[in-house]
């Protein structure tokens, strides 16, 4: 599938700035350089993305996926996308690119399944997967303090 002007724009900002994820709508921009879901889980709590952005990320897996959708975007566009992630997507009619698709997202050490991904293995919809990946981030970060 090619992509839109505004998914291409958001894709090259991605790229050129080293960012994590990137949405963008209009001349609006909103990046982060955080890893995982936790910038998504961010603007999905403080609310401060407007529906109906485009856009590009560096790995969307099932958890990033429902996380999208919660955010009310259109578009994505994603270097390594996971195969759960994909009928996520489909359902809630986002269009999407990707460069590579994997079976499922590794955990940072690359030796199991990303924790989050495990988060919402058996979870349906954007609202239970935003509850339960607030938790476990927040079961995470305890953990790391």
């Amino acid at each position: 599938m090619g992509m839109t002007n505004s998914l291409e724009h958001a894709r090259k900002i991605l790229e050129m700035g080293g960012y994590t994820c990137v949405l963008c709508k209009g001349d609006k921009t909103y990046f982060s350089n955080e890893h995982g879901v936790k910038p998504l889980l961010t603007w999905i709590h403080e609310k401060t993305i407007e529906q109906g952005c485009c856009a590009a990320d560096q790995i969307v897996g099932k958890a990033a996926a429902f996380l999208y959708i919660k955010l009310g975007i259109t578009e994505l566009y994603a270097k390594v996308i996971s195969e759960q992630a994909i009928p996520i997507l489909e359902e809630y009619g986002i269009l999407f690119a990707y460069d590579q698709m994997v079976a499922f997202i590794m955990n940072r050490k690359g030796d199991d399944m990303c924790p989050m991904e495990k988060t919402v293995v058996g979870i349906a919809d954007p609202e239970s997967a935003v509850r339960a990946l607030t938790e476990k981030v927040k079961e995470l970060s305890a953990r790391m303090s």
